[in-house]
This record gives structure tokens, sequence and C-alpha cells, in this order.
């Protein structure tokens, strides 16, 4: 039979027994540390402590809150389903904006306060979570992270050309190895054009691609058909 308590455990006696909180003492044969963390915000300074909502702080990108330039989250500050690629793509990107590389936006505090807007409306049940829960938006949040460097945000290479590309971007599931280049910064051996930071990504080409090749099989049986029935 097990016994359900609702607490908090204060310490593990000697004895093996669990002091909860409200000092009561209860009995385990097995002690499961699947406690999870809850953040807690004491330790930064005044300047952003009273940035600090309901919800969790809202910060540029996940990593700076406006007002505060030198200081900077990583991965402390956004949730995703990757916990080794995203600390690494924000590093190569604070890196290059503590290198001059890029800039932050001029309006910088109407970016944030827009973002927090769209997560309480769509995001209404994330609760504390909601400043930082990107878990659905990951590749999303990623791509604009590169944008901002100037990096490929269609990380596929096929080796089949430009189809294969558009065929593995669409269809092939995302690795963390597809960003190896990001984290050794061999990336920068051929940079492409640095995209203002409002750049969104546009697969406009994979899209014409596999329209093309949708259509020429539906055009060769439309023509069948007609000659056919002809």
């Amino acid at each position: 039979k097990i016994g359900a308590v609702h607490s908090t455990i204060q310490r593990v006696l000697p004895t093996g027994q669990l002091q909860l909180h409200d000092d009561s003492i209860i009995e385990a044969d097995e002690l499961v540390f699947a406690t999870g963390f809850k953040r807690n915000f004491e330790f930064l300074p005044a300047c952003l402590l009273e940035k600090v909502e309901s919800d969790g702080i809202y910060a540029y990108r996940n990593m700076i809150v406006p007002g505060v330039p030198n200081i900077a989250f990583l991965n402390s500050n956004v949730t995703t389903f990757s916990n080794i690629t995203t600390p690494a793509i924000q590093s190569a990107w604070l890196a290059e904006l503590i290198n001059g590389n890029i800039a932050l936006p001029p309006n910088i505090e109407e970016v944030v306060e827009t973002e927090k807007k769209w997560r309480r409306k769509h995001l209404k049940h994330a609760g504390e979570s909601r400043a930082y829960l990107v878990q659905f938006q990951q590749i999303r949040y990623w791509d604009s992270l590169l944008c901002d460097i100037g990096a490929e945000v269609k990380r596929k290479i096929s080796g089949y050309g430009i189809i294969g590309d558009a065929i593995s971007n669409f269809f092939v599931p995302v690795y963390s190895a597809d960003y190896k280049t990001i984290v050794t910064g061999e990336w920068k051996k051929h940079p492409n054009k640095t995209y203002p930071l409002k750049y969104i990504p546009s697969f406009w080409k994979e899209w014409s691609i596999l329209g093309l090749l949708i259509s020429i099989p539906v055009g060769v049986v439309s023509t069948t058909s007609y000659l056919t029935f002809r």
C-alpha cells in the first residue's frame, strides 16, 4: 500500500526516516531524487531583481535584459529540448555580440515587450515558466540566433545538390551534429551575408523546388488521363 503525502522534505534522519517541513516524521522504503528545480533569482543584483516578473525574466533572445547590458544568461533563461545545443549556439551568438560583429536593436525594449505580449496571449498555462519556455519554438529560436550572426540557417547538406538539400531540410530530423561548425567556429570560413536582426528565415527556395517536384508527376498524370479519356 502506498500512502500519498503532499509536503517537502526538511532532512533525512540517520535512521532513514524523513522529517518533513512541518516536523512530522514518516517512514519510506525508497527515496527517489526526482525533484526537478525552481528558479531562484535572489543572487541577482538589484538592477535585475526589479526586472523579475511573476512569469520570469523577459530578455532579448532570452539572454540580454534591456537596460542591463553587462549580464547575459546562457541556457538559464530558456528551456528547450536540447540542453547541449542551445547554450552552444547562444555562446556563438554572445561571442559575436561581444566582439562587435552584431549589435542589439535600438528598439530592444519594444522587441522584448512584443514577445512578452505574445507569450502571455498564447502560453496562458505556462505559469512561472512563460518567459523562458521555448520547447516547441526551439528550431525557430536557433534560426533567429544563426540569422543574427550571419550563419547558415538550413543546416542539412545532403550531397545530392540543391534538390537533395531542400528535401533534407524539410523532412530529415534536426540533430545536434548539424550545428557542429557553429560550435567549432568553422562557419566563419564561409560566412553568409549578415542579415538585420529582424530578418526572418525563409524557405521559399525549398518550397519552389518541392512544388516543382510535386507538379511534374501531377502534370504527367493529368495529361495521361486526358489523352486516355479523349
